[in-house]
């Protein structure tokens, strides 16, 4: 059976009904699911009007309490963020750097795995020219902690962690105020 007669079928509809429910818990495996299908490596499908579904994982972030479920929405978040020219500036206008960060550092809410989609959806707001709300939303510091992430058993992750974040730091400190926000946040010393 082709994979697209599950999407003819109906199915992508049946996970976007799941996801904007009002069950937390299946709306998050729902965003784990839509994950899976919006993967830019191989994404099966297009999505169409991407605001809200946006707008809804980032209310499920505020939900998150565990690092799995925390990885399930921000994964789908930077997957479908990909997916529209638009969706940077929706993130931007839902303040997406301060709820991402506030779920971060919510006990129990931090990975590696969940850097990496962080880091990710951070880098691309940077490359918007969003700096000055980064620097606002509380992002310098989470950054500056990016560069010196290690985890033997997941090197390549801490790689691209520290990479993306590298890369979004000197986004910022071309900016005025990314680079006084660098200083005052003591971003020489990690450098």
């Amino acid at each position: 059976m082709p994979q697209d007669i599950h999407f003819q079928l109906g199915g992508l509809d049946v996970v976007l009904s799941h996801l904007s429910g009002n069950y937390i818990a299946v709306s998050i495996e729902a965003s784990g699911v839509l994950t899976q299908l919006t993967n830019p490596h191989h994404a099966f499908v297009q999505l169409h009007n991407v605001g809200p579904i946006l707008v809804r994982l980032l209310d499920l972030i505020d939900s998150c309490t565990t690092s799995e479920t925390l990885l399930l929405v921000s994964a789908a978040l930077s997957n479908v963020s990909l997916q529209d020219p638009q969706a940077v500036d929706t993130l931007y206008q839902n303040n997406a750097i301060i709820r991402l960060i506030n779920a971060y550092n919510k006990q129990d809410c931090s990975s590696i795995f969940v850097q990496e989609q962080i880091v990710t959806v951070l880098s691309r707001l940077a490359a918007r020219r969003y700096e000055e709300a980064l620097v606002a939303q509380g992002a310098v510091p989470v950054l500056l902690e990016m560069l010196t992430v290690t985890d033997s058993q997941h090197s390549d992750y801490c790689r691209r962690i520290r990479y993306k974040a590298a890369v979004c730091i000197g986004t910022l400190a071309a900016t005025g105020v990314g680079l006084k926000a660098l200083y005052v946040n003591q971003g020489m010393i990690p450098l």
